[in-house]
């Protein structure tokens, strides 16, 4: 548990990065492609995933050097374990996989899994087809690199199931003000305790996450795909580290919640729940 520490220090500098930067990215973007025009006809831009990125980063490389420099105290702290390197891959592949969701104007009006293979079937590659391929991909890469050495090689397939998948739900999520990030920034706390190594890590993803909450929820910005795709993984990717029955249980429930959104509104369901309802709308602007 002495990577916890650890962690929460990333958690600082990521929110510290992230709070400064914030308003920075959202002005500079302001006129680019990730403008969008959210739930209430008020236009924000979908860049505030990019935070994400420069969090990781501005953590991950200096705690990288820190553990080249000193790996006998980075190996009692937990920092050497493989899923270190796992978590920094998944959060800057599903961003940039995200990221190119975010800029590709799908035509056709493709939407979800089927839309998505019907197009690719017909020959076309949309932007989500292009995260739904790299996606597969990035997800058995990021697998491999986190199954520890000693579970058998299928097991990579089921964490590559649990990655990819844990990306695309925090993706469906991001259809209100801070609803992904209350989600997913809950379940990433759960995911430290399972693999404290791989939080420390991903710390400053997360603390990034966490200054763009308020931009979020006061409708300046939103995560969009790379931000949400970003987050979804590294918490996908914490779990990995822990027992089979956790890995089937989260592909299970990933899966069930993914095929439930193709005929469900995940929002109607919220909205029809008080409890729900009112954690939805906790901290929203005009809730």
């Amino acid at each position: 548990m002495r990577a916890l520490p650890v962690a929460i220090c990333g958690v600082l500098v990521g929110w510290g990065v992230g709070f400064w930067a914030a308003p920075q990215v959202l002005a500079g973007l302001a006129r680019s492609s990730l403008a969008r025009v959210n739930y209430r006809k008020r236009e924000v831009v979908a860049g505030l995933g990019l935070l994400l990125v420069l969090g990781l980063l501005v953590w991950a490389a200096p705690l990288a050097v820190a553990a080249r420099v000193d790996p006998l105290r980075a190996a009692r702290a937990g920092l050497l374990g493989p899923s270190g390197l796992a978590v920094v891959v998944a959060g800057l592949a599903f961003l940039l996989l995200g990221l190119a969701d975010d800029l590709i104007e799908d035509e056709g009006g493709n939407r979800g899994f089927r839309g998505h293979l019907r197009a690719l079937a017909s020959g076309r590659l949309t932007g989500g087809g292009i995260k739904l391929l790299g996606g597969a991909l990035a997800g058995l890469l990021v697998a491999s690199l986190a199954t520890p050495g000693d579970r058998p090689a299928w097991v990579v397939l089921l964490g590559g199931l649990v990655v990819a998948s844990a990306a695309n739900t925090a993706n469906l999520l991001d259809l209100r003000p801070g609803r992904c990030a209350k989600v997913f920034l809950p379940l990433w706390v759960l995911g430290c305790l399972v693999d404290p190594g791989g939080g420390a890590w991903s710390a400053g993803l997360a603390g990034a996450a966490l200054a763009a909450l308020p931009f979020d929820l006061r409708e300046e910005g939103m995560l969009g795909d790379a931000g949400a795709n970003a987050l979804g993984a590294v918490v996908g990717t914490l779990l990995l580290a822990g027992p089979m029955w956790l890995l089937w249980a989260a592909a299970i429930v990933l899966l069930a919640l993914q095929l439930a959104s193709e005929r469900v509104s995940f929002t109607r369901v919220i909205e029809s729940n008080r409890v729900l309802r009112a954690a939805d709308r906790l901290g929203r602007r005009g809730a």
